[in-house]
């Protein structure tokens, strides 16, 4: 008798770990691991692509203000070439003003010059003057002295040397300083177009989208992501 109970319990819990191992299959656990590994793999990529996709802006932020920044330097070049060009004509009219204020200058200086000599060698101390019919009592004026004749002529050359100077030098100046940003700016240029970079950012994210299922990327494929 108590083996017959036995018998009948175990076949009830035969056919209960039969109905647990049918339910079991129905489940397809091995379909469900399968599904839940692509999808990890697919968050995965998606962030991958989200990560590319960030990069990708900021290389084409980047490169947007590199660009800006060429540009302002090369507008700056131009300016400054500018200045220059309007510099020549003031250059040149300051040159003009110098060389006559020296050339008055040494005429003035010369003459004076002259006309002493002549008059020291003629005249001396106790001869009559031929002009004032007076006696010559002191020495005439020598060089230092006759300088102060044409002291003003000196003053108008010094100042006009000095405007004339200080243009060249303000010129001399912007040529050099043109002269290095231009050498600059055409390294940074020669760099610039070769920067392949957004390019190789784009190529990732590409790649990146591709195995997340979408074949091209566009402005709707973070939303499609």
């Amino acid at each position: 008798m108590e083996t017959g109970i036995k018998q009948e319990t175990y076949r009830k819990q035969e056919a209960e770990i039969n109905e647990q191992e049918k339910a079991l299959v129905a489940l397809n656990l091995g379909g469900l691991r399968t599904q839940r590994d692509k999808n990890k793999e697919l968050i995965q990529n998606i962030g991958i692509a989200f990560d590319r996709i960030e990069s990708l802006d900021k290389e084409k932020k980047r490169r947007q203000e590199t660009s800006a920044s060429l540009e302002g330097n090369r507008v700056e070049i131009e300016r400054k070439q500018k200045n220059v060009e309007l510099m020549e004509p003031q250059i040149h009219d300051a040159k003009v003003k110098m060389d006559a204020c020296k050339e008055i200058l040494d005429k003035q200086s010369d003459t004076i010059n002259k006309f002493a000599k002549t008059l020291r060698q003629k005249l001396h101390i106790g001869d009559v003057c031929p002009v004032c019919r007076q006696e010559i009592t002191s020495e005439l004026p020598h060089e230092d002295e006759l300088a102060k004749l044409v002291g003003g002529l000196s003053d108008a050359f010094n100042e006009a040397e000095t405007a004339y100077k200080k243009l060249v030098d303000e010129r001399n100046r912007l040529e050099a300083e043109i002269k290095t940003a231009a050498k600059n700016y055409q390294t940074s240029k020669e760099a610039f177009d070769k920067d392949k970079s957004v390019e190789t950012a784009e190529q990732r994210v590409v790649a990146a989208c591709k195995s997340c299922g979408i074949v091209e990327y566009d402005d709707a494929t973070p939303t499609a992501l």
